[in-house]
């Protein structure tokens, strides 16, 4: 396909050269390896026959190669009408189920000028359905500037446009006027194997589908350091752990304290603390209503499998957009902010949680393995923020420390997820579970807090 390509592509079927057009006798590129392409059998064979140090055998040798190639190729536009021929208007259409098996040439087709990548082949009598992804696809890649948060992240979206994005293969847009993109739904329902198919798509034809922003984060998204985070060294942990139990500003705001969990005095313990004033009575009201605002969904797990429903029954919300803009949650986020000094990007939106009598969520880890590898890195620590007293049941139960922390109105409890000495790696022992409720209601919010940047990367699509 690539020698039909270029045949098509330069008017004179120029010599190539480590990609480059060039003109190089020692090394004539499409007069050897393409000759039917380019229609250059005899110029070939008088190239070769003028070398004065050719030897007759070896032209021989090449003469027959030749020959065989063009009995070869007879063969071919016998079995296939698009190899070298025209076929009929119905053979085309016929054959677009299997668009890989069509030559690019004068007789099936042209070439359009694309302002997003390469120039796109177009097949005779199917100018209107390749116009039409032109014109979606001009449409698609001009939107990309009228993103909601273009002023605050131009440079990503300019840089995705202009450089990231682009249709890599001349058949894109037939591919997208086939239908090939529309066999990638929009659920994320967890399926890797379709998940990378499309991400494959995207590279290669992200502009005709659609898909600029499915391209592989690696490529598409801000260049980060794997071992740059907000407690990146060996005893990071302790430190903010030892900062927040030590300093009495902390307890005088929101004490009293309790050290649930204290390795300084149980080495095969992790540090687990509560505050039982760190949200007022408003914050607490407020936050249970904008949960209300957004709507309560069924809580999923991070690749949730349907069988695996029954491990968590709660619903939840995400405070986002106006949610997140409310001046109690943002009085929320500076007390956090402050309260951790880990910078206000490493955290996640708000996830705001309710637990009806019977509902729960069995054994966990809120460290997501592999997303050390990501530009947000892995959680680092939880921020669990209970907003209501609840009757009977709905605590916190530490699964292999026996430890269980029962909900009251404004209470934190906090713990980390990675180890200390290593703290990119996920500490087992704070795996945790939310046990069902008994009676009444629970309400609560968590605060997840990440290596690097979250928010920035979320709103990128690059988590």
């Amino acid at each position: 396909m690539l020698c039909t390509y270029y045949a098509v592509k330069a008017d004179d079927c120029p010599v190539i050269d480590n990609g480059k057009y060039v003109v190089d006798e020692e090394d004539p590129f499409l007069a050897s390896s393409c000759q039917l392409a380019c229609k250059l059998c005899d110029a070939q064979a008088e190239y070769l026959e003028d070398e004065e140090d050719y030897d007759d055998g070896e032209a021989e040798e090449d003469e027959d190669d030749i020959e065989a190639d063009e009995g070869q190729n007879e063969q071919l536009d016998e079995s296939n009408h698009f190899e070298g021929t025209a076929g009929t208007e119905d053979d085309i259409e016929r054959s677009l189920g299997d668009l890989e098996g069509i030559s690019m040439n004068d007789d099936t087709g042209y070439f359009v000028k694309s302002n997003w990548g390469v120039d796109q082949f177009v097949l005779h009598g199917w100018e209107d359905e390749f116009n039409e992804i032109m014109e979606e696809t001009d449409e698609y890649m001009t939107s990309l500037l009228d993103a909601n948060n273009y002023e605050q992240y131009n440079e990503y979206y300019d840089r995705l446009q202009q450089e990231i994005c682009r249709n890599t293969d001349p058949m894109c847009s037939l591919w997208a006027a086939d239908g090939a993109c529309e066999e990638f739904d929009d659920d994320d329902d967890g399926d890797e194997e379709e998940d990378e198919d499309k991400q494959e798509m995207a590279g290669k034809c992200g502009p005709a589908c659609g898909f600029c922003e499915d391209i592989d984060y690696k490529r598409r998204c801000p260049p980060f350091e794997v071992n740059d985070g907000a407690w990146s060294k060996p005893g990071d942990v302790d430190s903010f752990f030892k900062r927040i139990t030590t300093d009495p500003y902390y307890q005088e705001q929101y004490g009293p304290m309790e050290i649930i969990g204290n390795p300084e005095k149980d080495y095969n313990m992790p540090w687990i603390v509560t505050f039982d004033n760190f949200l007022t009575d408003e914050e607490c009201a407020r936050l249970s209503v904008l949960g209300e605002i957004e709507g309560y969904e069924r809580s999923m797990e991070t690749g949730d499998d349907p069988e695996d429903a029954h491990r968590r029954t709660s619903t939840n919300s995400w405070c986002k957009s106006t949610c997140y803009e409310d001046a109690v949650t943002q009085r929320v986020h500076r007390k956090l902010d402050n309260f951790t000094l880990i910078p206000h990007q490493n955290s996640e939106y708000l996830q705001l949680l309710r637990y009806k009598p019977g509902q729960q969520y069995k054994e966990h880890h809120d460290y997501i393995v592999g997303e050390e590898e990501y530009p947000q890195g892995p959680r680092i620590l939880t921020v669990f923020m209970y907003m209501n007293d609840v009757e009977k049941g709905g605590g916190t139960h530490f699964s292999d420390l026996n430890i269980t922390v029962q909900p009251k109105k404004g209470r934190v409890l906090l713990w980390p997820s990675v180890l200390n000495d290593y703290p990119f790696l996920l500490d087992l022992r704070t795996t945790h579970e939310a046990l069902p409720v008994e009676a009444g209601t629970k309400k609560a919010s968590n605060a997840w807090f990440h290596q690097r940047e979250h928010k920035t990367n979320s709103d990128l699509h690059c988590t």
